[in-house]
């Protein structure tokens, strides 16, 4: 999958320059979940500047064990770029439990860069915006005066 395939996925919305959203289906297809994957293992390497993530999860009712697994593999081995390029990782859950598993598997990955749970959509792109913005102003060179 190129890296224009990643952004006309149906789970993916770009939602500015390096900010995107991925919306989760009640019940992914093996195929789907495959393409989204595919689809991070190429975009991901290329990018050379900030980027952050906003998941949404509320709709996800069930997913296979292979499919968790494929996923879990490609974010792990794609963690030494995220770790250096990721401004922010915000999750959209709407329960106090998934909110208590999302936590855990924040605990469990160990990532380098912030990661957060919300309920709603909105505060997560607003916290995502907040957290490129942050990153980008750490990168800008001093102005000389």
């Amino acid at each position: 999958m190129s890296t224009s395939c990643l952004e006309e996925h149906p789970w993916v919305e770009v939602v500015a320059p390096n900010l995107i959203l991925f919306t989760l289906p009640q019940e992914p297809s093996d195929e789907d979940m495959r393409a989204v994957c595919d689809g991070l293992n190429a975009w991901l390497p290329a990018r050379t500047d900030y980027y952050a993530f906003v998941t949404d999860l509320r709709r996800l009712v069930r997913s296979k064990m292979a499919q968790r697994r494929l996923l879990s593999q490609t974010l792990k081995s794609l963690s030494p770029h995220a770790n250096r390029w990721c401004a922010g990782n915000a999750r959209v859950v709407d329960s106090s439990l998934a909110q208590g598993v999302a936590a855990a598997y924040t605990f469990l990955m160990r990532a380098k860069y912030p990661e957060k749970s919300f309920r709603r959509v909105s505060d997560a792109i607003d916290w995502a915006r907040t957290q490129l913005t942050a990153f980008e102003a750490c990168r800008k060179p001093a102005q000389s005066g």
